[in-house]
């Protein structure tokens, strides 16, 4: 069922003006150092500039034109979200995380696909919150090398005969290694997640989990370990490295901590 988008404007605070100043920024119409909350005079002289736009500087997809008011109503929603009218869901399916955020967060290019992963991710599991996003990005940005890396690097043959892994049948390690941002890793746990997922081709292994759940797996990982309950304790980002990399607590910590850094810069909040 659809609904109306929330309708916005000036003097209007909190998550929901986060989330369509981070489509403003996508669109290159204000900076990611503006991104408060707060629909202020910045925010408005942006929603003007936008609604201003010629249409095919747009997606000719509103079915009039835009009222150069700066209220952003039904109709300018469909424009910022690249959404036909029909297709218009609540507005709590406005990406979580931007293109520009991720990528400023990562210093690495992110893909269409990944990118609607990570925000699918985002929304199912409930990492929904300023605070949660930020530990979860710093996270999922050492794993994967700054987004460089989706699929565990080593072959997987150590993981062989691993039945605590599940890996029972001949091939398993190298069909069942590392995937995803937070390397879901073993037979076991991808029946797991192809259980929850309700895709039963999760189970052709590791190339298909890194190509289509690179997010979705590691969100898998953080509701079972119940991680966002840790981080609205007030759990540090070093007390989330513990758990996230519970062997060696101290491998990476720097480099988390340095990703910590910038989304508590990048996500608002």
């Amino acid at each position: 069922m659809t609904e109306k988008l929330t309708i916005l404007k000036k003097g209007d605070d909190g998550f929901l003006v986060e989330r369509l100043q981070s489509q403003l920024a996508n669109w290159g119409l204000m900076d990611i150092d503006d991104i408060d909350g707060d629909f202020g005079g910045i925010t408005e002289a942006a929603v003007k500039k936008f609604q201003g736009m010629r249409p095919k500087e747009k997606c000719e997809y509103s079915p009039v034109g835009l009222t150069q008011d700066g209220i952003v109503g039904e109709n300018t929603w469909c424009e910022l979200l690249k959404l036909k009218p029909n297709e218009i869901e609540m507005v709590v399916n406005v990406d979580l995380i931007t293109k520009t955020q991720v990528e400023a967060i990562c210093g690495r290019a992110i893909q269409h696909d990944a990118l609607d992963d990570l925000n699918n991710c985002l929304r199912r599991f409930e990492i929904n919150t300023p605070l949660r996003i930020r530990q979860f990005m710093a996270q999922v940005a050492h794993e994967s090398g700054g987004l460089k890396w989706f699929k565990e690097l080593a072959s997987g043959w150590a993981y062989e005969n691993r039945r605590d892994l599940g890996n029972t049948k001949p091939g398993d390690g190298p069909k069942y290694k590392g995937a995803g941002a937070i390397q879901l890793t073993g037979r076991a746990n991808y029946q797991a997640f192809a259980n929850y997922i309700d895709d039963p081709r999760v189970m052709e292994g590791v190339n298909y989990v890194a190509a289509t759940y690179p997010f979705t797996s590691a969100g898998f990982w953080w509701h079972n370990n119940k991680m966002n309950a840790l981080v609205d304790s007030g759990a540090s980002c070093r007390k989330v490295s513990q758990r996230v990399n519970g062997r060696d607590p101290a491998n990476g910590l720097q480099d988390r901590l340095n990703y910590y850094a910038k989304a508590q810069r990048i996500i608002p909040g």
